[in-house]
């Protein structure tokens, strides 16, 4: 194991973990009523960096569960390390929904020129941004949990 190598993985795990956060977040802030083209464009651009944080963090966590970190024998026994997977995994499925619908609405927008975006439409898309935020803190939990071999 290169302990230097380990250590940049933890400190890229983080900031990923920051960016995605902050995406979701941005989401959540923009994704209300009156919807315009604007909106509609960000909120796909934060989509877009809020998926590849999230798969860049699963790149980032296996190299370090695998290669670099405490090996794949110490995460593998882990019930820990797999509840944070499988909610890891909840957590993109949560993210589908949403990602459809700004993809919608901007295709929406373009052929239209103003999006006609309901209410219950964004209503919708919030309760999915915001089960997918619910799950974060029981990710890192189990992160830390994990990471004490509790």
């Amino acid at each position: 194991m290169n302990i230097y190598a380990d250590a940049w993985l933890a400190w890229l795990h983080f900031i990923l973990i920051f960016l995605l956060l902050a995406a979701l977040v941005g989401e959540l802030i923009l994704c209300r009523p009156p919807m315009s083209t604007d909106v509609i464009r960000r909120l796909r651009r934060l989509d877009l960096l809020y998926g590849l944080s999230a798969l860049s963090l699963l790149i980032v966590g296996l190299a370090r569960a695998g290669h670099f970190g405490k090996s794949w024998a110490f995460y593998s026994i882990q019930p820990w390390f797999w509840l944070k997977l499988a909610c890891f995994g909840v957590v993109g499925l949560l993210s589908i929904y949403p990602t459809v619908v700004f993809l919608r609405w901007g295709r929406q927008s373009k052929s239209a020129g103003d999006p006609s975006v309901d209410a219950a439409g964004i209503k919708k898309v919030r309760l999915f941004i915001h089960l997918e935020l619910a799950l974060l803190p029981v990710i890192v939990f189990a992160a830390v949990m994990m990471a004490r071999g509790l």
